[in-house]
């Protein structure tokens, strides 16, 4: 997994937190004007997350995350082929996942999306990226992937 524009590794340490099924172990999400100002995590190892397939589900859980692309919260997920030397931005070769549902019990926020590869060659990487608009706090709590 590469965590882009994370040169002090500050979110590195924590990625365990959020691929360790527990939904009690959260991390602090950037706000605007934070350095990195959003979380940009791009899986490259599908198989190590339990996808075998080109036709999968991402859960995304967190508190006070929205599950829209566009908003004062953005979650977005996508697939994508290979970026090579960090030349990769979020809308390159991206195919958005679609929101199928969300889910919210207490205060956490679960966003389900079915991703479709439009062909193995753009199907290497999963592309999740979070972003605030606003200064309200955010945490993520787990990411979690499987075939359908």
């Amino acid at each position: 997994m590469n965590i882009e524009n994370d040169k002090t590794s500050v979110i590195r340490k924590n990625v365990p937190y959020i691929l360790d099924q527990d939904l009690n172990t959260c991390i602090t999400l950037p706000l605007s004007g934070d350095s990195p100002p959003l979380l940009w995590l791009r899986f490259t190892k599908l198989s190590l997350v339990r996808v075998t397939s080109h036709n999968f589900k991402v859960r995304v859980t967190g508190d006070g995350i929205e599950c829209a692309r566009i908003g004062p919260k953005q979650l977005m997920v996508g697939v994508s082929g290979p970026c090579h030397n960090t030349r990769c931005s979020v809308d390159s070769d991206l195919v958005f996942c679609k929101f199928v549902a969300s889910t919210t019990v207490n205060t956490l926020t679960r966003c389900e999306l079915q991703c479709k590869c439009p062909s193995p060659s753009r199907c290497t990487d999963v592309q999740i990226v979070l972003i605030s608009n606003n200064h309200d706090d955010w945490s993520l709590c787990e990411i979690s992937m499987e075939d359908v």
